[in-house]
């Protein structure tokens, strides 16, 4: 006959005890970091020309599945090409894929065509790792454009922002104007006080209650406060359109210029061109309140605005625009426009097309201060359409052109955000 011992007992306890040890112990895991940002914090460009505009989606690990969802300005953008899928109506790009590196760049393209202010932003983004772990997207960049010649679109949005506050106010005399009144046959209830005590009156007659004067006065009052604050409300729905301040968890933004100059006004910006055409620009806003960094107005030949500093020299603090200041104290407070000289890539001269067991084989030159090279092809009539990206070299093959077909065959240089222009040859 077998028979437990006290010491094999605790060694089976101790055993379903490191168990469940191993059942309830929290394992630890760590989600690589990614980010999503453009070439540039800020871009320059004019009316009617087509621009590039690099993104970048970055992670500490290898990328496997991406989304990405970027919107811009549909009314002062007009969307050429880069995207997986587009909602031109709204100004949503949307971008799906995997990958297998640690960064995935895309190349969109643009065409002006309207002047102003616009932005594009990166509004939400997910990525996995190649065991399809989440990645913590840590970044996701804002840029912003200024935009040269006419302003168009302000119209439209000026139109728009009509059309929203009348709605508005129609709204609320819609409220205002339909104040109940009781009539018919009403029956209204007054204590009555006379000579001998207190009784309660009840008349239920049509048109005739008994009511005292201090309750007659009452409803005079409350009917004339409910009139009195819905004109209000409407009038500065009307002309208060100056200062539209939305709360909804953060603070105020408040929009001053130069002749809101009041003594509460007391934090003073100075935006200085710093070698750019144009006169220093002065802001006035009050103390603690929220700032957000301006866009550059200035202009400097054959450079282009990169943001704003502290300093002359960009040793400073720096500031791209739409940012929030930190500098917010009673001292005037100067901001410097900082420049970078542009870079102009020469147009890509292409040179002997060959057919070769393989496909047909594209050659051009080399250009001067080129990073990369792109190779785009079209047939008659039709868009041109990217088959090759991030070529480092001066050769390209094209392996999925069909025997007998007309094929129109263009090469980009690319530097950072620059492009150079098409140029195009035929090959039967």
């Amino acid at each position: 006959m077998w028979k437990r011992t006290d010491s094999k007992i605790k060694t089976a306890i101790g055993r379903m005890f490191l168990i469940f040890l191993l059942i309830v112990q929290p394992f630890e895991t760590y989600a690589a970091n990614a980010s999503v940002t453009f070439g540039s914090h800020s871009y320059e460009q004019e009316r009617g020309e087509e621009f590039p505009i690099g993104l970048y989606l970055r992670g500490e690990e290898a990328i496997n599945h991406y989304h990405i969802e970027v919107s811009y300005d549909p009314l002062r953008m007009k969307y050429i090409d880069g995207a997986d899928m587009v909602d031109e109506e709204t100004g949503l790009l949307t971008f799906d894929g995997t990958g297998s590196s640690d960064e995935i760049k895309f190349w969109l393209t643009f065409q002006v065509i309207s002047g102003g202010t616009a932005q594009i932003k990166v509004m939400t983004a997910s990525a996995t790792t190649a065991d399809d772990t989440d990645m913590t997207l840590t970044t996701l960049e804002t840029a912003a454009l200024q935009l040269s010649g006419e302003n168009t679109a302000a119209v439209i949005e000026a139109s728009q922002e009509s059309e929203t506050i009348e709605n508005e106010v129609q709204a609320i005399e819609e409220q205002t104007k339909n104040i109940p009144v009781a009539t018919g046959n009403t029956e209204i209830q007054v204590l009555e006080t006379n000579s001998n005590d207190n009784e309660l009156l009840t008349e239920n007659q049509p048109g005739k209650a008994k009511l005292s004067i201090g309750y007659i006065i009452g409803i005079a009052c409350g009917m004339s406060v409910a009139v009195c604050f819905g004109c209000v409300l409407i009038f500065f729905l009307i002309f208060g359109k100056k200062q539209i301040q939305k709360e909804q968890g953060d603070m105020e933004i408040l929009d001053f210029n130069e002749s809101d100059s009041t003594e509460e006004q007391k934090c003073i910006f100075e935006y200085i061109p710093n070698g750019g055409t144009g006169s220093i620009i002065t802001k006035y806003f009050p103390i603690d309140c929220k700032i957000l960094v301006e866009n550059c107005e200035f202009e400097r030949e054959n450079y282009y605005f990169c943001g704003w500093s502290t300093d002359a020299d960009g040793t400073g603090n720096t500031y791209k625009p739409g940012e929030e200041i930190a500098e917010n104290s009673v001292k005037p407070i100067a901001l410097y426009a900082q420049w970078t000289e542009q870079l102009e890539l020469d147009n890509v001269e292409l040179g002997e097309f060959i057919n070769t067991s393989e496909g047909v084989q594209i050659n051009w030159k080399a250009v001067l201060n080129a990073k990369t090279y792109q190779v785009y092809r079209r047939k008659k009539d039709e868009r041109w359409t990217t088959i090759a990206k991030n070529i480092t070299n001066t050769s390209y093959i094209d392996r999925n052109a069909q025997i007998g077909e007309e094929y129109f065959y263009t090469v980009r240089a690319l530097c950072g955000d620059k492009i150079s222009p098409l140029f195009e040859k035929i090959v039967l």
